[in-house]
């Protein structure tokens, strides 16, 4: 994993799914190193872990959470020394929103300067598939489609006249989390059309578009 600094004005491009992985290295501060992150599902809460490399002697650390990617809440806060950074840090979060849960950790440091974890993703519905969503509605030469998956997996777009007449298909391979897909156009007719995406555990929502 490249060390990396999450940027909070463009959060899709800080995105992990955590909830089979053992955390990710990030470069921080320079008096603070995140060595590791992690989100993992405990029953009906979810647990926290993090570590960190601290040679400030006070550190503010603050998990937040979000439900879009947009609106993130504090949901807990720990000042630390730099004695109890040795040992790792566990939050459970007992009251998971129903849906996606987004989580990132900003760590604040003594003289104030501020960095953020990538984001992990867990989702508090067994039955939940995929979320997609179209960066316009308004589509030219291309269909650019956001798509959260909980697994690695091989989606089949299909796109739809509102007559229900298939316009085009195609086939890509995506990674747990966050996907950004790309879809030319240029061979599709004017109109109204719809895109869904079909895996092996099932079909996502369709979103409609105008060429």
């Amino acid at each position: 994993m490249i060390p990396f600094v999450a940027n909070a004005n463009n959060p899709l491009n800080n995105f992990e799914n955590t909830s089979t992985s053992s955390g990710y290295n990030f470069t921080d501060t320079n008096k603070i190193t995140l060595q590791n992150f992690s989100v993992n599902k405990a029953g009906s809460s979810y647990e926290l872990r993090w570590q960190v490399n601290c040679l400030s002697t006070s550190v503010t650390f603050e998990l937040q959470r979000s439900a879009n990617l947009q609106n993130f809440e504090s949901i807990y806060t720990e000042n630390a020394s730099k004695e109890r950074c040795a040992a790792a840090f566990i939050y459970t979060d007992s009251k998971p929103l129903n849906g996606t849960n987004y989580y990132r950790l900003k760590i604040i440091d003594i003289d104030g300067s501020i960095s953020l974890s990538k984001i992990s993703l867990l989702v508090n519905d067994s039955k939940a598939k995929g979320n997609i969503r179209l960066q316009t509605n308004r589509i030219s030469a291309e269909a650019i489609i956001y798509y959260t998956s909980l697994n690695a997996e091989k989606v089949i777009w299909i796109i739809t006249d509102m007559q229900g007449r298939i316009a085009k298909m195609t086939t890509t391979a995506v990674t747990a989390g966050e996907n950004k897909i790309q879809i030319p156009t240029t061979d599709i007719s004017a109109g109204q059309y719809q895109v869904k995406g079909y895996t092996t555990q099932g079909k996502t929502d369709g979103v409609r578009f105008v060429k």
